[in-house]
């Protein structure tokens, strides 16, 4: 299971989508869009009874128009999920005890951020994850920060969550393979390949084994842009 990677800051607490986790179950119920770009489409993707409802608009437009003309869109609770580039993301891996608290594991997260980034901390969103691993009797902890000059265009009025494009795009092909990721698994994505190891992401420019890519799935008819149909599709799944 990998991170769904919401930024936060020391300054400003947690990042605007975090605050509901702590409502109530009910107030939680949101229709969540996932949003990709590139430089000429937006492409917009929403669940509908469980299925996947997909547009491309121009970019001549701009994003609050093109969802202020999607029905759906009116009168609901929302959430936009968009996915940010995997390099403009550090990441830092740690391994800990099985067993240690968490404001252990803050202080040391807060530390390795003041420590290894060479900006300010309050100039960054920043995340973790922790992963028990009973096996091996360790905890890791993975580290996340973001610019906040990175991060700020991207930001709506709407609630918004921003999340690694790795992390939507393999979210996404699991989705249309309607099969869950495997341990190690490898992704051919943008003239890379990627794999989301115990200790690293792993990025190369060259694959020997087996790896999954575009050719393995199927897609509809008005699809422009299979990447950003993955991206966002993967964006909107986010939880």
């Amino acid at each position: 299971c990998q991170a769904n990677v919401i930024f936060w800051s020391v300054n400003e607490g947690f990042f605007m989508s975090l605050l509901t986790k702590f409502l109530p179950k009910k107030q939680q119920e949101e229709l969540s869009f996932g949003i990709a770009e590139d430089e000429s489409h937006y492409c917009i993707v929403y669940l509908k009874q469980a299925q996947p409802i997909v547009n491309f608009y121009p970019k001549s437009t701009s994003l609050i128009d093109i969802l202020a003309t999607i029905s759906d869109f009116a009168g609901k609770k929302k959430r936009i999920i968009r996915p940010v580039p995997y390099h403009y993301i550090w990441r830092k891996y740690l391994i800990q005890p099985l067993n240690v608290d968490k404001e252990t594991i803050f202080r040391q997260v807060i530390q390795t951020i003041k420590q290894e980034l060479p900006i300010a901390i309050d100039e960054v969103y920043f995340d973790y994850q922790v992963l028990p691993h009973k096996a091996q009797k360790i905890t890791q902890i993975i580290i996340y920060a973001l610019r906040k000059r990175f991060a700020d265009p991207l930001l709506l009025d709407i609630d918004t969550v921003l999340d690694c494009e790795l992390q939507c795009w393999q979210r996404g092909f699991h989705f249309l393979m309607q099969s869950p990721p495997q341990n190690g698994q490898n992704y051919a994505f943008k003239e890379k390949f990627f794999t989301f190891k115990l200790n690293e992401l792993s990025i190369q420019n060259e694959c020997n084994e087996n790896y999954l890519s575009l050719n393995d799935l199927t897609f509809p008819e008005n699809v422009v842009s299979k990447e950003l149909y993955i991206l966002a599709l993967g964006a909107c799944l986010w939880k």
